[in-house]
């Protein structure tokens, strides 16, 4: 319960989904801006509550890789430029990974992109960001604006 960073799990041990980044990953919905800045660098899913579960405990362990986190292998960035060729271009750098699974909606990953991105900032995204603004799918542009708006914050003296 104390180790869900968004506070979605209920003492009596159920998931309130309208606060779990692993539910908002899947779907494009307007994810809430509390959700968002919680949310890290995730591109897709949380875990935190399995890694930290103790029916888990003993069970094996895999390589030590952070789950869900945006790392060299998929950048923010690779998504966010397939994603302007649209969500067919999304669906063809993912297919053949877990990621590809029919059920994740390809712009949803854009969206997790742009928030990912607009809590760390990388240098040189803001290009991507720009054209992500006038995104005709309301929540990419809404989260590239939240992006922007960070981005600029984080250069004011």
């Amino acid at each position: 319960i104390d180790a869900c960073p968004t506070g979605a799990i209920a003492a009596g041990g159920g998931i309130d989904t309208e606060r779990c980044i692993q539910a908002w990953t899947e779907r494009l919905d307007p994810v809430p801006d509390d959700i968002a800045d919680l949310w890290g660098t995730r591109l897709y899913g949380c875990q935190t509550c399995q890694d930290v579960c103790p029916y888990n405990a003993g069970l094996p362990v895999g390589p030590s890789i952070p789950r869900g986190r945006i790392g060299p292998s998929l950048a923010a960035r690779t998504v966010l430029e397939a994603g302007l060729s649209g969500a067919g271009a999304v669906d063809a750098l993912v297919r053949g990974t877990v990621l590809g699974q029919g059920f994740i909606d390809p712009m949803a990953l854009v969206r997790n992109a742009l928030i990912s991105v607009g809590n760390t900032n990388p240098p040189g995204i803001e290009r991507l960001l720009a054209e992500y603004a006038v995104h005709p799918v309301p929540e990419i542009g809404r989260m590239a604006e939240r992006a922007i708006r960070r981005t600029e914050s984080r250069y004011r003296y």
